[in-house]
């Protein structure tokens, strides 16, 4: 079973994809980068409650249409190394998933890039996209059928992709990493699933706007809300709810 929901336009996120291939090349005295800035079925690791999947063809229309695509060093529009509409960054849809080449400036950072990633310090790749169709499916890692925990992305509207030298959502906090996904904030049939996913009865605006993650019920003690404002949190929800209960 699948749910297909109308993504929230004009809502940026950012992908990163560990352990994909970036080649170096030379070429008639010109200095190529190559490789996949994302690939098809790879699930995604673990965001807390739902799961990741880039559907084949998913880039097909971004690709087909030609879209103005820089390719940056960690998201900085400071840093371009290369650009769709200019041609000097390539872009192609294969049956692994997104694929790049493009040719290198005769800038101070990109001659420091070559160096990093020929040394190997620097091998992951990144992408910036706003959703276009998706649906989510049942997760079959998980035990309960009645689950719909992966998010599949079936197109997308690409801004960049970029060479970044830490992954998109660092450390094991959930606030940092949807944060670092979602820079212009959650897109709301992601936050609306939360919510529901959660039980969440929670009545501020944010809660009921599917955003529990900004919960602004300073008094909240629903213990399904994820406002996550603090480490103490529930102790703190269990110590009112005794003194509530004394009374």
């Amino acid at each position: 079973m699948s749910i297909n929901l109308k993504p929230e336009p004009n809502k940026r996120e950012l992908r990163t994809f560990r352990g994909v291939e970036l080649r170096a090349q030379q070429e008639d005295g010109q200095n190529y980068l190559s490789g996949y800035a994302a690939t098809y079925n790879t699930v995604s690791e673990d965001f807390g409650w739902w799961r990741e999947r880039i559907m084949p063809g998913a880039f097909d229309r971004a690709v087909n249409n030609k879209q103005d695509v820089r390719h940056l060093i960690n998201h900085d529009p400071n840093q371009v190394l290369g650009r769709t509409l200019s041609g000097t960054t390539e872009l192609n849809s294969d049956a692994t998933g997104l694929w790049f080449r493009t040719l290198l400036p005769d800038t101070s950072f990109a001659r420091d890039l070559l160096v990093s990633v020929n040394r190997g310090d620097i091998s992951e790749c990144s992408f910036a996209f706003i959703a276009a169709r998706q649906s989510w499916v049942e997760d079959e890692l998980t035990d309960d059928p009645s689950m719909e925990r992966i998010r599949q992305l079936e197109d997308v509207d690409l801004y960049d992709i970029s060479i970044v030298t830490y992954p998109a959502y660092p450390g094991t906090s959930a606030e940092v990493k949807m944060r670092s996904m979602f820079p212009d904030g959650i897109p709301s049939e992601i936050a609306q699933r939360e919510k529901r996913d959660a039980g969440c009865e929670c009545e501020c605006p944010e809660c009921l706007d599917g955003d529990c993650g900004n919960c602004t019920d300073e008094d909240c003690l629903d213990p399904n809300c994820r406002c996550m404002r603090a480490a103490n949190w529930k102790s703190r929800a269990e110590m009112r709810l005794e003194l509530a209960q004394a009374d």
